[in-house]
């Protein structure tokens, strides 16, 4: 059964029966000049009635089967997946779990400036910044734009991917004893600190694909000074 629309608000989670949990995928993009940034995307996610904690690794494999081979199909070679972390958050002393791998994108041209990106959104249908979401993926290959769009042929992968998200909104994922469901946690109403932690969110209802290509800021290299 999946999650209600709808928010939620400070729910205390159940360290012994978790709630919620956070999945982040890490990959890294080569620059020019050899040197490499990490790019982060955050998936977090609620059960419906819990029952003792189960595995997270099993929780990133079911992640990891269902978003990456779109994802991959969506960068160039200059982006490696590097890893899946993933950690319960009801209690925040708890320890996250990592999974390596090394997963090159599998689109062999050439890419945009590593600060570009493209972006999905994540709707709640409720209107608050609390309830609305976003994540970005970079390493775009030339031939997916036309000027400052997706054109037709970065439509297709990239509404692949679109979809792959979407899809965990009705079938979720498991971690062997649970099912998961993506949500939006609200940052400024939730206490991530406290043991057990106090979250505020709403259940995603949607994704949307942006098809304008966006920007990372603070992934642009810095211009070097001659001396």
């Amino acid at each position: 059964m999946a999650l209600s629309p709808g928010a939620f608000i400070r729910v205390a989670g159940t360290p012994a029966t978790p709630q919620f949990a956070r999945i982040v995928i890490r990959g890294i993009t080569t620059e020019s000049n050899a040197t490499s940034k990490p790019c982060f995307n955050i998936i977090d996610f609620r059960c419906v009635g819990p029952g003792a904690g189960g595995s997270l690794l099993t929780l990133m494999n079911a992640f990891q089967a269902s978003i990456e081979t779109q994802l991959l199909a969506c960068v160039t070679a200059d982006y490696t997946l590097d890893s899946y972390l993933a950690k319960y958050l009801d209690n925040p002393l708890s320890l996250p779990e990592v999974k390596s791998v090394a997963n090159p994108g599998t689109v062999s041209t050439d890419r945009g400036p590593s600060f570009n990106s493209v972006v999905v959104r994540k709707k709640s249908g409720i209107a608050s910044r609390s309830y609305r979401g976003s994540m970005h993926f970079g390493a775009v290959p030339e031939t997916f734009t036309t000027k400052d769009e997706l054109n037709s042929t970065g439509l297709t992968p990239y509404n692949s991917l679109t979809a792959a998200f979407s899809n965990l909104i009705s079938s979720g994922i498991g971690d062997g004893v649970n099912t998961f469901f993506p949500i939006i946690i609200s940052s400024v109403q939730s206490n991530l600190l406290s043991n057990p932690a106090i979250i505020s969110g709403a259940a995603v209802t949607s994704y949307f694909l942006n098809t304008k290509i966006g920007t990372m800021k603070r992934r642009k290299e810095k211009t070097p000074i001659a001396l």
